[in-house]
């Protein structure tokens, strides 16, 4: 619950269009960035998520160009990361899919 009230509080920008990217992650000059506010936040009614974000991958500082899911972004950081490194994904696993 702390990491949720931390993502709630980070700046959000104008519009999807205009997102502020907070790092929440970062090694080798690869990094992954939550992107606020995201799309959802465009919906009406009971559908529209106000804390919604998008997550981003890059890598030198390029944003990679795939449809990024937080799944995607996990699966990504298993197959990239040393052994050491698996148990740091283990619990961002935890938390970002809670």
């Amino acid at each position: 619950m702390k990491a949720i009230g931390e993502a709630v509080a980070w700046p959000k920008g104008q519009s999807p269009q205009k997102q502020i990217d907070q790092t929440v992650y970062s090694r080798s000059g690869f990094d992954v960035r939550l992107g606020k506010p995201g799309k959802e936040t465009l919906r009406v009614g009971a559908a529209r998520k106000p804390e919604d974000m998008l997550p981003k991958m890059f890598a030198l500082g390029t944003m990679i160009p795939m449809p990024a899911s937080f799944e995607d972004i996990i699966e990504r950081l298993e197959t990239d990361c040393a052994e050491d490194e698996l148990s740091h994904v283990g619990a961002a696993r935890g938390r970002l899919l809670s």
